[in-house]
């Protein structure tokens, strides 16, 4: 089960932590992918880590609250029920899927030319502080840690955070509440 105390929320503490690994993945092809899979409903169950096989290794980020990811190295066991956020006990009816994913498919054999960490720019005004009143109405702006983005010669990979859950696109983020911080 995941060890919360290796959630990541900044940008600079992921390069600190996985740069090196992350960089070893330049050139290299992703071979395969595995999503938990939700048998009863037969869907994607985007709670769970996302697995991408890249040659010999296996990546494997979850993301957690807003601004928050975990990312580790060969460590699910791809024969057991995914659980490695939680025991989801009898609630679902999880497996492994491989490439069960449409843009995950699309990967399959691509060469990761570069990576890059997807910050979002956040700002939001406190209506509210009971312990500091003399706050409400200041204006907070962050980035936070938002996702990895996995660039090919003819297309990109984008995992990303949705409040607690993955999402998977082929789309890169072109906003200007986004901005990419190459891994290099």
């Amino acid at each position: 089960m995941l060890d919360r105390g290796v959630l990541i929320n900044s940008t600079n503490v992921l390069l600190q932590t996985h740069g090196e690994q992350l960089r070893e993945l330049l050139g290299r092809t992703i071979t395969n992918t595995w999503v938990p899979w939700e048998t009863k409903s037969d869907e994607w169950f985007a709670d769970e880590a996302v697995i991408l096989g890249i040659e010999d290794s296996k990546l494997e980020p979850v993301f957690m609250y807003l601004d928050s990811l975990a990312l580790t190295w060969n460590q699910i066991d791809l024969s057991s029920s995914p659980k490695w956020v939680s025991d989801w006990g009898n609630s679902f009816n999880l497996r492994w899927s491989s490439s069960s994913h449409t843009d995950l498919k699309k990967a399959i054999g691509k060469t990761i030319r570069r990576i890059s960490v997807i910050e979002y720019f956040n700002e939001l005004t406190m209506v509210e502080d009971r312990r500091r009143p003399e706050n409400v109405g200041q204006k907070l702006a962050n980035w936070f840690l938002h996702g990895l983005e996995f660039d090919f010669d003819d297309a990109c990979l984008v995992i990303y955070n949705d409040l607690d859950k993955a999402v998977i696109s082929s789309e890169p983020f072109l906003s200007s509440k986004f901005r990419k911080v190459e891994v290099n």
